[in-house]
């Protein structure tokens, strides 16, 4: 995704891989926005807004292993 200046996305909020967040756009908790650009799609689930600190935590515990990938 990519998030343009001044555009705020919320802990909790959701940004679809690919996505466009224009300038000034807030990505508020527990909501999913995708597109380019990016818009409101839906809330999320609990479920999945449980996820979302977890997702966060394999990419920290990966970090070494996709270093290595990208050139």
């Amino acid at each position: 995704a990519t998030i343009i200046d001044f555009a705020v996305v919320e802990s909790g909020g959701f940004v679809a891989a690919g996505s466009v967040v224009t300038p000034k756009k807030r990505i508020p908790t527990g909501q999913m926005w995708g597109g380019n650009p990016a818009k409101y799609m839906r809330d999320l689930t609990p479920e999945e807004s449980a996820f979302i600190p977890i997702s966060a935590e394999n990419y920290v515990k990966h970090v070494s292993e996709y270093k290595g990938l990208i050139a």
